[in-house]
Parts: structure tokens; sequence; C-alpha cells
């Protein structure tokens, strides 16, 4: 089973590409970004994958929307994927910076592989962030952290971004 935190509003269809991809990988076991004792809950559910996903709103605006940073010091992996990647770094101190709106596919290389990205943004963390890098090209970036792997882009819209989605989420 791979757990999923939803940052998106129950009842939005922003998140179904993500949802549909999931599922055809494992059951999924869905949360949303404010239920009630969500640390609490994730320990409880046993489940030790997640996907935290993307969300339209601005990373700075509020701050109901911030990924839980305790659930990096649980004994589970974590995929963050573009809103969830912006507001954990903006937590571990990074900038946030603001552009007009793009939607462009990009090649990014990792481990020896170029990847196709799909990129839909008006925010970004700009590269390189320090010691966490794993790879970019520019503001396409995927970055570890602690038990983690996360991308300023979604994976889920493109073949190469699913396959690596699939990777990190195999069972051990």
């Amino acid at each position: 089973m791979i757990g999923v935190l939803l940052f998106c509003d129950e009842g939005k269809r922003g998140c179904t590409p993500l949802l549909t991809t999931l599922r055809a990988i494992d059951d999924i076991y869905v949360l949303y970004w404010n239920h009630p004792n969500l640390l609490e809950t994730i320990k409880k559910s046993k489940v030790d994958r997640w996907v935290l996903s993307g969300n339209a709103t601005y990373t700075k605006d509020t701050d109901m929307y911030r990924v839980p940073m305790g659930i990096f010091s649980m004994p589970i992996r974590v995929f963050a994927i573009c809103y969830s990647f912006q507001s954990t770094l903006v937590q571990l101190g990074y900038t946030m910076h603001h552009k007009p709106r793009q939607a462009i596919t990009k090649y990014i290389q990792y481990k020896g592989k170029k990847i196709l990205v799909a990129l839909n943004y008006t925010q970004c963390i700009k590269s390189p962030v320090k010691g966490e890098e794993a790879a970019s090209a520019g503001e396409s970036m995927i970055v570890r952290y602690k038990n983690s792997l996360m991308t300023q882009f979604h994976p889920e819209k493109t073949a190469d971004g699913r396959a690596l989605l699939y990777e990190f989420l195999q069972k051990n």
C-alpha cells in the first residue's frame, strides 16, 4: 500500500493524474493536509511509502498547507512532488522565487539517465540546493533529503517521471 498526503482540496480534480498513476502501482491510502492528528495517523497507518502531492497555492501564502516536517523523521520513504518539495525547502530556509507561469518540458540527468520532466509553475526554488541536490537542470530539480526524494516537477505527467516515481516506491 502507498500512502498519499493530498495538499489539494477534496473534490478537486488537480490530483487525479497522480492518484491514477499511484493506483497503477499499488493500493493507496489517502489523507488530506488538514487531517486532525496527521503525523500520528501516518504513524498508526503502518504504511511505509508516502507520496506528498502538489497544490496550486503559493507556498508562502498560508501556514495551513505546510508539509509536516516530522514526516521526515519517521521510518518511512517519502516522495514529495512540486508544492510539497517547495514547502519542505522553504521550511529548511530556502527562498521561493515567483515568476510568470510557465508550462514546459525539459530533460534532467539523474543516475546516468535523461528524464523528461513536465513543469507548470509560477514559483520555484532556484538551483542549487546545497548538500541535498541529486540532479538539476535550471529550476527542474530532484533533491534527496533524509528518507525522501523530492521533485520540483510533476512525475506523473511524463513516462520518465512515472518510472522515477515507480522505482522509488518499489517495495524493498
